[in-house]
């Protein structure tokens, strides 16, 4: 296969998607040495996609896979930087969350216990933080709100960074230990809140934003802050290639699972320690 700093120069290069993924798209991204076992406690939070993932790892053999859901109306990092803000009052000695904060988690983030959430935290050796998208919509009395057409911003590359940036330090305050791996949801967005943006071109605006601002936190090479290119195995390969959204049951939105465990399968591969 030619070098992965070209782009391929054959249709039939996209052939066999593991081998592509594994040469060109994990091309400077495989972390130096592997560092999860089988045994430990893995969380993946932030866009449906997580979840995707979180299944994808159960089904491998990961039991101590954990998943903090967010409803898609209110996914972003905005959101997932107030749930953190709220886990992490949770687990400062003298402070707490507020019955407001508890009250927002209850009616953002499907099923989570944010006391146990902290124990997930404190006990894991890894978090996948996906970010999903660049939407925000925040209520009057400061908390992240469903997305509407009435209250919308579109949070750009710098406002991206500086909240998946907090993100980090928030995981890290409860446990300094945790290895952080950083990835962007290939799943485009249901609809378009504004009236001049269609969903397919504010799905790239969004996807771009999440994209750059994940590559500026990546340029400041924090201590076990990994990237995982999911965004690009997917979103940029299945153009040239046979599979496409929907193959599995005719949604345009969904990933076919299979091509989800091919990637896990890659991640197990790169960060499992002893992988057979």
């Amino acid at each position: 296969m030619p070098s992965p700093r070209r782009f391929p120069t054959l249709t039939t290069e996209f052939d066999d998607f593991e081998q592509l993924f594994e040469e060109h798209v994990l091309y400077g991204l495989k972390p130096s040495f592997p560092f999860l076992e089988i045994t430990d406690s893995i969380i993946s939070v932030g866009s449906c996609f997580a979840e995707n993932i979180h299944n994808s790892l159960v089904k491998i053999g990961f039991q101590g896979s954990v998943h903090f859901g967010i409803g898609e109306t209110a996914n972003s990092p905005l959101s997932l930087n107030k749930l953190l803000e709220i886990i992490t009052l949770d687990a400062t000695p003298g402070s707490a969350p507020s019955k407001k904060d508890l009250e927002w988690a209850d009616n953002f983030i499907r099923e989570i216990n944010i006391s146990q959430a902290v124990q997930s935290i404190k006990r894991s050796k890894c978090v996948i933080i996906t970010v999903g998208v660049a939407l925000a919509s925040q209520g009057l009395d400061g908390y992240p709100s469903n997305i509407s057409i009435a209250n919308c911003t579109l949070l750009d590359q710098e406002d991206n960074f500086r909240l998946i940036k907090h993100i980090i330090y928030r995981f890290r305050d409860v446990n300094p230990d945790i290895n952080i791996i950083l990835t962007v949801s290939p799943v485009p967005l249901a609809g378009s809140p504004f009236s001049d943006l269609n969903a397919i071109t504010l799905d790239c605006i969004s996807k771009s934003y999440l994209r750059s601002a994940v590559d500026k936190l990546m340029r400041l090479k924090m201590d076990r802050v990994f990237y995982w290119p999911s965004f690009e195995a997917i979103r940029w390969v299945s153009g040239h290639s046979s599979f496409k959204f929907g193959d599995s049951d005719g949604n345009p939105r969904h990933i076919d699972p299979s091509i989800v465990d091919s990637i896990t399968r890659a991640f197990v591969r790169h960060f499992m320690v002893n992988d057979t």
